[in-house]
């Protein structure tokens, strides 16, 4: 669609009108030129469509008869093609996604094949309202340009808007792809438990909860779950340990990963309670540590500190005492009154009161009473 004016300047005049040609990627049929002076001539030639070189050819004689010979710029070059571009993101080695206060080097790698015009621009939008990025092309007439920004904070997707001229006026407005993610989420940590047998040859992957609801003893062990969720890539794993009540140094609790769903990792091991001892009965702490877990933008997981948690080990049976008193009344046991024997023997008219207590691990205790009628047997 540009007018292209092409002038022949010959070293002297012509005998009569000069015609051109063009053939190549536009062709035009024998044309007269139009006489500017005796030794200039000119042709207004449209651009069509297509790419590549258009060659020139003039055909004319002076007044002895001797034809045009050598023609210096006999050709031109026609570009349709807008430029296309290639875009990349990068921390040193890191690629996207990308955590606040790195250091981010864009790269815009340019393919034309005419030169560009000027300095392409680079904007970032989405997440984080980056804005602009100053380019420099690495070289000159390399058509790799680069510039850098520092990440902010967010989350989400980072878009790209890429303008780029070449020098026969093509542009390319490459917008709304997407960039780069932005990830400032650490992954999430959760951890559960759950009372099994010590028989259990397979961890349980379902029925975890945040604690269990009494102590746990020999011929039982608890089985834990840590599990860690993020959006994307989880790196790492965590460790556990076990400190009960007597220990001098803490317990390794052993985990191992296994299924989990999407999203997620996790990982699971088991504490047996002590066998064959009373020694360790009493509060028994639990100690998670995920320093390792990272995603893949690097944010570092953390255990809340409402995720710590102890609980009961209680391998001793209750004890139980039974006291006793006479008594007239066909009521309700009585509160108080009792002792652990009767020095005499009781009249078969009478009651017996029985107060049975239980005393568990901890001081927690229970107590019933019931009054019982003898008969008249004697014994």
């Amino acid at each position: 669609g540009e007018t292209v004016t092409i002038t022949a300047t010959l070293s002297e005049g012509l005998a009569a009108t000069p015609s051109i040609s063009l053939s190549g990627t536009n062709s035009v049929s024998s044309t007269a030129l139009t006489k500017v002076t005796d030794i200039v001539w000119t042709y207004d030639h449209v651009v069509g469509q297509g790419n590549g070189t258009t060659y020139v050819t003039l055909v004319g004689a002076d007044p002895a008869g001797n034809t045009i010979g050598t023609v210096t710029g006999g050709s031109f070059v026609v570009d349709n093609l807008a430029p296309t571009v290639a875009l990349a993101f990068v921390s040193g080695a890191q690629s996207s996604p990308f955590r606040a206060g790195l250091s981010i080097t864009a790269t815009a790698t340019v393919s034309d094949a005419n030169a560009i015009s000027g300095t392409p621009t680079l904007t970032l939008g989405g997440a984080g309202s980056i804005g602009a990025v100053t380019l420099t092309e690495t070289a000159a007439s390399s058509k790799v340009y680069r510039g850098t920004f520092v990440a902010p904070a967010g989350d989400g997707t980072v878009t790209s808007t890429f303008v780029a001229t070449d020098v026969a006026g093509n542009t390319l407005t490459q917008s709304g792809s997407t960039a780069f993610v932005l990830d400032n989420l650490a992954p999430s940590i959760t951890i559960g438990y759950q009372i099994i047998p010590d028989s259990t040859q397979t961890l349980p992957t379902t029925g975890y909860a945040s604690s269990v609801a009494r102590p746990i003893h020999d011929g039982e062990s608890l089985a834990i779950e840590v599990v860690a969720t993020d959006v994307g890539t989880i790196s790492g794993s965590p460790t556990l340990t076990v400190t009960a009540t007597g220990d001098t140094s803490p317990r390794t609790v052993t985990l191992v990963e296994g299924t989990a769903a999407s999203g997620t990792r996790a990982w699971r091991g088991s504490f047996d309670a002590p066998h064959g001892t009373r020694a360790y009965d009493g509060p028994a702490t639990v100690a998670l540590t995920v320093s390792g877990i990272t995603d893949a933008a690097g944010n570092a997981a953390s255990v809340a500190a409402g995720q710590s948690f102890a609980f009961i080990i209680d391998s001793t049976p209750p004890s139980v005492a039974i006291a006793y008193q006479v008594t007239d009344r066909s009521t309700a046991a009585p509160a108080t009154g009792y002792t652990a024997s009767l020095t005499s023997p009781v009249n078969g008219t009478k009651r017996i009161a029985l107060q049975l207590s239980v005393t568990e691990t901890g001081g927690s205790a229970g107590t019933d009473r019931k009054s019982t009628r003898l008969n008249s047997s004697h014994g």
